[in-house]
């Protein structure tokens, strides 16, 4: 349906330019179905700030498994956002959990996972090369080293 399709392509813009999609979000949540509606709640995590951090950490871990399939992408976007190192950790550590859980009913999670930490890692370097919060972005950057080496 043109839902899926929508879905498709807002998901993908919010992983390649979240400022971009969340632009789009105000008119997309209008009328959002199925895919769509996912790539909606997606965006929307992109709108809690690190003050949110403990209550969207507790949201996904606390929810059924294929829901959580269904925002492990969204959560993994919003740890782009995430400055505090140790919060940061907290929530790579869960991602990963979550990704090893769904694992029996979406065997390539393992490497989209992956793909989408090489895509944060990219966006803590290019931070970092701002100089915004370098020491931060420097250990993060370490922590993402350390899990993508293996």
């Amino acid at each position: 349906s043109s839902y899926t399709v929508a879905g498709a392509a807002f998901s993908a813009l919010i992983d390649v330019d979240d400022r971009a999609a969340l632009s789009w979000l105000p008119e997309l949540k209008k009328d959002a179905r199925g895919s769509l509606a996912a790539a909606v709640r997606k965006a929307e995590l992109l709108t809690r700030t690190e003050s949110d951090f403990e209550e969207v950490c507790n949201q996904i871990s606390g929810s059924e498994l294929f829901e959580k399939l269904n925002n492990l992408s969204g959560f993994i976007s919003y740890l782009k956002h995430i400055n505090d190192v140790e919060n940061f950790r907290k929530g790579i550590d869960l991602a990963l959990k979550i990704t090893d859980e769904i694992l029996v009913i979406s065997p390539h999670q393992k490497q989209k996972t992956l793909e989408a930490l090489v895509r944060i890692r990219e966006t803590k370097i290019e931070k970092k090369r701002q100089g915004i919060n370098t020491d931060a972005m420097q250990a993060q950057i370490l922590i993402l080293d350390e899990i993508l080496k293996t």
